[in-house]
């Protein structure tokens, strides 16, 4: 977990949890801007903090890596694509997306990819099908969803909008959450 506000200030604090233990960690680094609203993707090694607003109400496009093994973090040289927050973070088995997010005075449809190989960030294949923001974002081996949010109205929404990993086109899931609502996340068990 990286960043966020504790109601005093934003934050660049960086905290972990070891899963076979459940201790909490807390890596000496930080990340190289305070900022909330941040996207996570990761691969097997490396972690990927993206985007997010800082405390000058400042939209930002780093990129920060931490390596997994020895909780070292630095900025990649790469950006992202559009500076915004909300963005929902999954991802394929070789690149991570960022969904969506919000850039003043709009929502966004635009999805990132960062390349796990290379760390080469361009736009994906397509776009999402509705504007959305601050929705929670899952995946399978085949696509990436995110669910909810805020649309291009900023109304909360109960449907999808998702990515296929193997063509890049843009997906819409027939399923609607039970609710509208945003600033929530999800997590996704195994591959399915």
């Amino acid at each position: 977990m990286a960043g966020g506000h504790d109601n005093a200030a934003y934050q660049n604090e960086i905290d972990g949890l070891s899963f076979a233990t459940e201790a909490q960690l807390n890596p000496a680094a930080t990340l190289s801007v305070s900022a909330t609203g941040l996207a996570g993707v990761s691969s097997v090694n490396v972690g990927y903090f993206c985007g997010g607003s800082t405390a000058t109400l400042t939209y930002t496009d780093n990129i920060d890596r931490i390596t997994f093994s020895t909780e070292a973090v630095n900025t990649i040289s790469a950006n992202i694509g559009i500076a915004r927050l909300g963005l929902g973070g999954t991802r394929s088995s070789t690149n991570g997306y960022l969904l969506g997010g919000y850039y003043s005075p709009t929502r966004s449809n635009y999805i990132d990819k960062i390349s796990f190989a290379t760390e080469a960030v361009g736009a994906a294949g397509c776009t999402l099908a509705t504007t959305r923001s601050s929705g929670a974002a899952v995946y399978n081996d085949d696509i990436g969803i995110m669910m909810g949010g805020l649309t291009g109205s900023s109304t909360k929404s109960t449907s999808m909008g998702g990515l296929a990993f193997a063509t890049e086109t843009s997906s819409v899931p027939a399923a609607s959450l039970s609710l509208a609502r945003y600033n929530m996340t999800g997590v996704q068990g195994g591959a399915a």
